[in-house]
């Protein structure tokens, strides 16, 4: 098998599924940009008290054992650095060399190597499947009779197969084969469609299974060795593979998984035999060089890639061959998310600006804090991602907060919850009570607040009898009891 095809110029792009997306031309020359551990930003900062946080300090308020980051900035790596545990009960701390489960990324690596096959003449992509599969028949069905299905239009989710996220299996639970999995064998209910091919965006990590049933069946290979020979290894990816690994005392470059609390997972991390939608092991550097051969490609004569299959990658309105889209010219950019039982990740680019950032953590709370530290970064570098919502509070007397102290209870997505106002010195606080939450209330007015954690507004209304009704988020109105 060849390996990548040497060309000239090409591009990558994103989403981040919670932010906006443009760029902006002034730079932050600080070489190594660690400002950043002590400026970490809430969702809201409020003007006359900004808030500014400490990585370790919310590294412990999430309870993440560890964490990595790798930045780039005009086309280089710039900052790589590594945080806490990466097997907290073994006193294992992460370094550049740890290994976390990326999950969805690894749909970026599988259309890179898809199209590197495309390159080779292994296979069209625009070819009904059903020519290439052997092992395995696609079941037809009425959505199959009236369109084919194509590697295209699976890469891209537009093939119309049903989606759902499986967890993957403990290390101490039998992994099933591939074939098992797309018949509905184990923790997931196998193939299914729910609408005609080429005709509907509908993302699907089932979809992405049938690529690698496809790739096998063609060449008769593993993924996991068409991916490293096709693109992990010809990018010098040498901390990345699809293997399905097994938790031992040797091989301690990987990380395990933690829950919510911060407790260590059952056999420490999960595996799954679908390999291109959830299989991939890396670091935040080896996703770096992948992003930046992508950016050379586009920008340079020094790039891995065909510039039209660059292009082709890119193809799409939201998501490309493997990627999601977002923005135009110097705006645009490519990223992806990823989610497994334990880890968190994502991985974002601009490739005419050159700047990027990724980040891993093995932890189920990873994206909260990855948005805060992406906030900060973003303010020290004067990056427009993703930054917070800044607002202008007031003060208000006493007995108007007063008036409002108290229980109210209320329907909150089909749920009767129960909400207590409070004073938090010279402010208000709320708690859902069914769950110990608590929302730090700032005036906008009399009687409109904001949560400064999350966003949402907190109206008071006032009702009969100098009683006062609360509405929460513009939606969920609470009666005071």
């Amino acid at each position: 098998m060849k390996s990548l095809v040497i060309y000239s110029t090409i591009l990558f792009t994103i989403m981040l599924l919670f932010c906006s997306c443009s760029k902006t031309k002034k730079r932050n020359n600080d070489p190594q940009n660690l400002l950043f551990e002590d400026h970490l930003l809430p969702m809201v900062q409020v003007i006359s008290e900004p808030r500014y946080y400490n990585i370790l300090d919310r590294m412990k308020h999430y309870n993440i054992p560890g964490v990595s980051i790798t930045t780039i900035k005009d086309g280089k790596i710039d900052l790589v650095k590594e945080y806490g545990y990466a097997r907290k009960e073994d006193h294992i701390v992460v370094d550049q060399n740890t290994r976390f489960q990326v999950a969805s990324i690894s749909k970026s690596i599988t259309g890179l190597t898809t199209i590197q096959l495309r390159d080779q003449c292994v296979l069209d992509l625009d070819e009904d499947i059903r020519t290439y599969l052997k092992s395995w028949e696609l079941p037809e069905n009425d959505f199959t009779s009236k369109a084919s299905i194509t590697l295209r239009m699976l890469l891209n989710h537009t093939a119309g197969v049903s989606n759902f996220n499986a967890s993957g299996y403990t290390t101490t639970e039998r992994l099933p084969s591939l074939d098992e999995t797309l018949n509905g064998i184990g923790n997931n209910p196998g193939f299914s469609m729910d609408t005609i091919p080429g005709t509907v965006y509908n993302y699907s990590n089932p979809g992405y299974s049938i690529v690698q049933k496809v790739l096998e069946d063609i060449t008769g290979s593993p993924f996991a060795d068409l991916a490293k020979e096709n693109v992990l290894e010809p990018l010098g990816m040498t901390h990345s593979t699809f293997e399905t690994i097994l938790p031992n005392k040797n091989n301690v470059e990987y990380s395990y998984s933690y829950t919510t609390k911060g407790k260590v997972r059952k056999g420490y991390w999960h595996n799954t035999p679908r390999k291109t939608s959830a299989g991939l092991w890396t670091t935040p550097s080896d996703l770096a060089k992948m992003c930046i051969a992508l950016q050379k490609s586009l920008t340079t004569e020094e790039g891995n890639i065909s510039r039209g299959s660059a292009n082709e990658l890119m193809e799409g309105d939201k998501y490309g061959l493997g990627l999601d889209l977002r923005g135009k010219d110097d705006y645009f950019s490519f990223s992806h998310s990823g989610r497994i039982a334990g880890f968190f990740s994502y991985m974002v680019m601009y490739p005419y600006t050159g700047d990027g950032i990724i980040m891993t953590t093995n932890s189920d709370n990873g994206e909260d804090l990855f948005r805060e530290i992406l906030r900060g970064l973003c303010e020290l570098n004067s990056w427009d991602i993703i930054l917070p919502k800044k607002i202008k509070t007031i003060k208000i007397p006493s007995d108007t907060k007063n008036k409002y102290l108290g229980t109210y209870i209320g329907n909150k997505n089909h749920e009767i919850i129960t909400v207590e106002i409070k004073k938090d010195g010279d402010h208000l606080i709320m708690t859902d009570l069914s769950n110990t939450t608590t929302y730090p209330l700032r005036a906008l007015s009399n009687t409109k607040f904001i949560d400064i954690t999350y966003g949402k507004y907190v109206e008071f209304i006032k009702e009969e009898k100098e009683n006062f009704s609360v509405v929460w988020d513009d939606e969920y109105k609470f009666t005071k009891k």
